[in-house]
């Protein structure tokens, strides 16, 4: 079942960039964009919040003690989804893709290995570096075409995005770990 969740998430990234984009066309910037679809995201996670009973409640007292990055999950979520918003009408929906995909896999092999972020530790094995080269050698070859932006900065924002995620999906474990009393 997770696999399954994993990869109607995986559908839902392009769709998601694509309808943000579409969004940036009518509200005229990237960041509009952004904030019109995290204004909208807010109303869904309240409704749900109150559908499912757990109202809105923030541990504050749990959370002052914490380590300042337990804050930047929403910053990051930002940041990966107004970069995808500006990336998309540089590099198509593909290479939107698929390059914050590769700058996640290279940060999840940092955060695993190192134990980053209060994550669970897995060692970097031959197979786990091996696979990571393998895609990075499969994408590598291709050519970019980046437009006006220049390749350095699509690549610092397809570097930014993918770890941004990978930060965010290592935060927000403890915020939902908090808000369901088990940390």
């Amino acid at each position: 079942m997770s696999i399954l969740l994993g990869i109607l998430v995986g559908l839902a990234l392009p769709v998601q960039t694509s309808v943000n984009n579409k969004l940036r066309d009518k509200v005229g910037t990237p960041y509009n964009s952004s904030l019109v679809s995290f204004i909208i995201s807010t109303v869904f996670l309240a409704c749900l919040l109150l559908v499912t009973g757990q109202g809105f409640h923030l541990p504050m007292d749990q959370l002052a003690g914490e380590p300042f990055w337990v804050w930047l999950g929403g910053l990051c979520g930002v940041v990966f989804l107004t970069a995808n918003v500006i990336l998309l009408t540089k590099l198509g929906s593909a290479e939107t893709v698929i390059l914050p995909v590769l700058g996640q896999l290279l940060m999840g092999l940092l955060v695993d290995s190192l134990g980053l972020f209060r994550a669970q530790q897995i060692p970097l094995t031959p197979l786990r570096a091996g696979g990571a080269v393998l895609v990075l050698a499969l994408f590598g070859g291709r050519e970019l075409s980046v437009g006006p932006l220049g390749l350095d900065t699509v690549a610092a924002l397809i570097f930014a995005a993918g770890f941004l995620v990978l930060r965010r999906k290592s935060v927000n474990p403890i915020w939902i770990m908090m808000a369901s009393g088990v940390a």
